[in-house]
């Protein structure tokens, strides 16, 4: 098992939703900080951009419950669908529990994240395990936390009135002191794996898919903004980046979901899916246009091929602006379609969700060289 770094993880965690909104001003002013302060310090040598070699590969993950393989034991075992309640990931409990790199099961008693050995690896559920072991890596560790935020992630000064605000920067400096080759990162798309609840609500009045395409997105536009979701990762990548000699980034995009119970339509969950990948690649863009000689250290994986065609979904729910009931078994569709983790209810993807987003991200290695 690996222990993880004690600074800011002892803290109790709590539901950062709202209070994302409402604290956008002053962390907005930290990442300008943070960034600044970054492209000052690129500024004092250039850094290595070596090609990864298979021999000498060194691959860390990090992020929320996709990269964690959410849904599955160390084992590659799945959970239950009767096992979500004891392995929700909000308030006390977001610690990475009933993951596949971790060691907390549905009961375990603990405040801070457990990594399994070998960060599941082994088990190939994860994503980013599925790309090492392609990879043929031995040197891996996944420090994805299920239910994390961006701004866990951040470089945050300790506040006993924030406990979100920088609870898991004490791992990204444990992977920033690894340096390693690759680091494969999902994050940002929380507004995705919190459905059916989260702020998305605010933008289930639109239904319609012809008349109103243009406003539901632009109603998501305005909650990924409102996040900071493009400055957050912006900050997060120029700490890793800023701070190492070879570490090159894989952001992963999102499959779309397929929630057991949903107030949006197929068509919107698509839409959502396209808008959240759209603000990942602006991060990207934005980072690599920023001057610094590890600036072109990162990429973003596309999307995969939405798996369920233009605006539908395998197990469609009937149409309504409040909709909590789905089709039943007895018709042929089953409470959680296998594209997704049954644990999730539909948001983080199964094993096979997760081979799509390992041979996006393979894809994007490849082609940036550095396999």
């Amino acid at each position: 098992m690996m222990a993880v770094p004690t600074d800011n993880l002892g803290r109790m965690s709590r539901r950062s939703d709202g209070s994302d909104l409402h604290r956008s001003r002053r962390v907005g002013l930290v990442v300008m900080v943070v960034a600044l302060s970054l492209l000052t310090f690129s500024m004092a040598g250039a850094q290595s951009t070596a090609k990864v070699t298979p021999e000498s590969l060194r691959i860390r993950a990090f992020g929320d419950g996709v990269t964690a393989g959410y849904g599955y034991d160390s084992r590659g075992v799945a959970f239950a669908l009767s096992d979500r309640t004891d392995c929700q990931w909000r308030d006390e409990l977001s610690v990475g529990r009933c993951s596949s790199n971790s060691e907390l099961g549905p009961t375990t008693p603990s405040t801070d994240p457990l990594f399994a050995s070998g960060g599941g690896l082994t088990n190939g559920v994860s994503w980013a395990a599925q790309v090492a072991a392609q990879l043929r890596a031995t040197d891996f560790a996944n420090f994805a936390v299920s239910g994390s935020r961006l701004l866990n992630w951040m470089d945050l000064p300790a506040d006993d009135q924030e406990p979100e605000e920088g609870r898991f920067h004490g791992l990204l400096d444990q992977l920033i002191a690894d340096d390693p080759d690759l680091v494969l990162v999902s994050v940002g798309g929380s507004i995705l794996l919190d459905l059916p609840g989260g702020p998305s609500l605010a933008c289930a009045r639109f239904h319609d898919a012809v008349a109103e395409r243009e406003q539901f997105a632009a109603c998501i536009d305005q909650l990924l903004a409102a996040m900071l979701v493009k400055q957050r990762i912006m900050a997060i990548s120029f700490d890793v980046l800023a701070h190492t000699l070879n570490a090159k980034i894989v952001l992963t995009s999102y499959l779309p979901p397929s929630p057991l119970f949903s107030f949006l339509d197929p068509w919107q969950l698509n839409v959502m899916t396209d808008r959240v990948t759209k603000v990942l690649g602006e991060a990207v863009d934005s980072v690599k246009e920023a001057g610094a000689s590890w600036a072109t250290r990162i990429t973003l994986s596309p999307s995969p091929a939405n798996p369920y065609g233009n605006d539908s979904a395998p197990c469609d729910v009937p149409r309504g602006p409040l909709r909590w009931s789905t089709k039943t078994i007895a018709e042929g569709c089953p409470l959680v379609s296998r594209q997704f983790a049954a644990l999730s209810a539909g948001t983080v993807p199964s094993v096979d969700g997760q081979k799509q987003l390992a041979a996006t991200a393979l894809a994007a290695i490849r082609q940036a060289g550095w396999n």
